[in-house]
This record gives C-alpha cells, structure tokens and sequence, in this order.
C-alpha cells in the first residue's frame, strides 16, 4: 500500500507541475554562466557543466558513503533496513529513520536534477519521473 500510494503522491506532484508550469520544455541556459569552452583528455572530450556534475556526484557519493558508515543516524539507517522489528526494541525511532531517509533521497534526486540541467540546459515536468520509478 506504501508503494502504491507514494506511486499516486508522484502522479498528483507531475500534474501539478504540469498546470502550473505548462508542458513545453524549459531552457535553463548555462552557457552564460559557466562558458561553452570544452577540454580533452587524449580522445575524451568534455565541457564545464560535464566535468562539475562528475565532481559533483562523487563529492555527494563520498558524503554519503561517510554519513551511512561513521554517524549514529546512519548506523539506525542500517539498523532498520536489515530488521526494523529488532531496530525498534533496541531504541530506534524506526519512523524518525525512514522520514530523514527519504529526506536525504529527495535531497539527492533534486541535485540531480540541478546536474541534469546543467549538462541537457532544459528542465521539463516529466524529467524525473521514470528515474523516480
């Protein structure tokens, strides 16, 4: 039922945003800020945008990795998802662990978004919703 109804919450989110924004697509124009000018690497090829969003997700993927391994909420983390009956007699808010665990992957989904429209330079009301499956 969870599923289910997060499935619907989604839907209901894209529609809204699709009559409040419009279906066209949105330039987010990046050029300006950042510069069009393009770098290689022997036969790789890559532009600013491109090479922030790859310093970006591995700055976000080591800021995870140490959050879920060295501090208590990411130990409850752990805790819930391998048996969250055990987890819950040991002290655990389970339901405090699983809403800041949402709240970290709704964080994370919207940089990327943001890294998304840095490289494509347009945003739309439907980009999200097949990863978000």
């Amino acid at each position: 039922a969870p599923l289910i109804s997060a499935l619907g919450v989604s839907i209901f989110l894209q529609n809204s945003a699709l009559l409040i924004f419009g279906a066209a697509f949105r330039d987010y124009d990046t050029f300006d800020l950042i510069g069009v000018k393009t770098y290689n690497i022997g036969q790789l090829f890559f532009s600013v945008p491109q090479l922030l969003t790859v310093v970006a997700a591995i700055c976000l993927m080591i800021a995870l990795t140490v959050f879920v391994a060295r501090s208590r909420l990411g130990k409850a983390m752990r805790s819930t998802s391998f048996d969250r009956e055990a987890a819950s007699m040991m002290g655990i808010d389970v339901d405090r662990v699983i809403s800041v665990t949402f709240f970290i992957g709704s964080a994370l989904a919207g940089a990327a978004g943001v890294m998304f429209a840095l490289v494509f330079g347009q945003i739309y009301h439907f980009m999200g919703f097949i990863a978000g499956l």
